[in-house]
């Protein structure tokens, strides 16, 4: 019999904070708890042709890794259904996160942060 060497994962991350350098939320943070990804979600994504497109696979399956946000509008919630995902992160998905280096955009943050395994391990 082959023994484990490894923890259960959380299926949904604790909350994490984005800080954004942008106008276009009020603070200019977005707030989630994201699901976990890994090589095999950004491998799914492929254009027309047969060939890996990484804008493409950053955008759907930055989308596909929040489970949950806090996001408004006019005061109201907006669920976090994959339509809404789309319509709602796709505007600030290139927006520059303000405390990570490099000039990392909040697509490429949300996959580095679905793909830790440690956002994800269970206490016991």
């Amino acid at each position: 019999m082959s023994e484990v060497k490894f923890k259960p994962l959380e299926p949904l991350s604790a909350w994490v904070e984005y800080p954004l350098i942008t106008d276009k939320l009020d603070p200019p943070v977005f707030r989630c708890r994201l699901r976990s990804v890994d090589m095999f979600n950004l491998m799914d994504t492929v254009d027309g042709s047969g060939k890996f497109k990484a804008g493409k696979a950053t955008l759907e399956c930055a989308v596909e890794a929040v489970a949950e946000w806090e996001l408004t509008r006019n005061g109201e919630p907006i669920p976090a259904t994959p339509e809404n995902k789309l319509a709602w992160l796709r505007p600030i998905i290139a927006e520059q996160v303000a405390d990570k280096p490099d000039g990392i955009v909040l697509g490429v943050a949300i996959l580095l942060d679905a793909r830790n395994r440690e956002n994800f391990l269970k206490n016991s």
